[in-house]
Formats: structure tokens, sequence, C-alpha cells
């Protein structure tokens, strides 16, 4: 199988986007437990872009979790060459289609944003999640450096489906990919909805973490 090298570039000794030569040559998705979801059509969702905060950030200060590899074998992402998913959507929405994340996000890239989102979560003295449930949304309407690609985590399948189909969102653990200068931020969004809390994160390439501020309206 021919992978294709976009004109993006890599991060530093790793990959950032690539796509496949050939259309619809990527791996299956799995949609068991997914089927459910094919039929919604007034899926909400709350993320970073949603909300225009002007909030002061702090000094970056290097954020090294232990045990986590920095780059892997995998790209960041597994895009053809129009930077369209290889994968085709769990269920779509109006606005977005929603994506399993096996098949298309990074293995190595994945245990990365689960650690730091645990980790940021605890800072909060949130809710911290093990095994999630992982989809990656992508709004075509927005750029690359706007949050076209995020990651959605939840506890589980029930998780999923009570936030999803029936709307009763309890909290959001989301992160924007968001490309800046040949290389992909992390913009991290936390929430409790029952208690009114709402976090912030920003995690550079070099896993420099901006606290209290998004990506995307860093320079």
């Amino acid at each position: 199988m021919t992978l294709f090298r976009t004109a993006l570039g890599p991060i530093g000794s790793g990959r950032l986007f690539h796509g496949l030569s050939r259309l619809g040559r990527g791996p299956a998705l799995a949609c068991k437990g997914l089927s459910g979801l094919a039929l919604l059509c007034g899926l909400t969702a709350c993320g970073d872009t949603d909300l225009d905060w002007r909030l002061t950030a702090v000094p970056p200060v290097a954020l090294k979790l232990p045990g986590l590899d920095q780059f892997g074998d995998e790209p960041i992402l597994a895009l053809t060459p129009d930077m369209d998913p290889v994968t085709k959507p769990a269920f779509k929405h109006v606005k977005r289609d929603f994506f399993e994340c096996k098949g298309l996000l990074g293995a190595w890239y994945q245990k990365i944003i689960v650690a730091e989102i645990n980790f940021l979560a605890k800072q909060h003295e949130l809710m911290q999640i093990a095994n999630p449930v992982c989809l990656i949304s992508v709004d075509k309407s927005v750029g690359l450096n706007g949050g076209r690609f995020k990651v959605h985590l939840y506890m589980d399948m029930d998780d999923l489906k009570e936030c999803e189909m029936n709307l009763r969102c309890k909290w959001a653990r989301n992160v924007g990919l968001v490309l800046k200068n040949k290389a992909v931020y992390r913009s991290y969004f936390l929430s409790d909805f029952k208690n009114d809390k709402y976090y912030q994160h920003c995690v550079s390439p070099e896993s420099q973490w901006y606290a209290r501020t998004t990506c995307y309206t860093m320079q």
C-alpha cells in the first residue's frame, strides 16, 4: 500500500499527516455499537472553538509525562491527498462527520492525548478516564488551523450515547488538532457541565504547556 506524503511536512523526526494514494484502501472502520447514532440529526457538541474566551495566559512550562513516546511509526492522522480521512464516518451530523479513532489517529498519539487530558483534569480536580471511547469529528467548514479535526473522549459507549443521542452531556474532554507553522498543536477543552466548570489549555508540538488559553488564538 503506497502512502502519500502531504506538503505539510514532518514534525521533528515524526510524520505529520499521511494519506493513501488510492481512496478506499484505508483500514476498515468498525462501526459496531455506533450504528444507532447514524440516524442522529440533532447532534449538538460543545467545544473550545465554540467559545470566544479572552483569558490571560501564563508563561508556558514543559509538559513531559513519563512513559510516552513523542513520535511513532504511524502518522498523527491518516488522510487522503485531499486531506480527508481514509476511513468512513461512524455517523454524521449536520455540520460534522464523526469517525472512530482506530485507523485514523495514530495509536501513539492517542496515548499522548489521553495522558495529557487526564493530567489536566487532575489539575482541576475533574474526573479522569482510563480507557475512553475515542471519536474524531471533522468539520470541513473550518481550516486546518481552526479546529477541523477534533478528538472527543467518552467514558464508555453508554456515556457516548447519553451525550450524543440523548443530548445529556455531563462533561466534555475534547482536543482540537491545530495546524500552525507545519506542526500540530493540541488545544484542550475540559468541562463539568453540572458544576459549570470549563477549562482550556494549549500544548505545543514540543510539549510546552500554555495554561488557560487555546491554541487557536496563539501566534
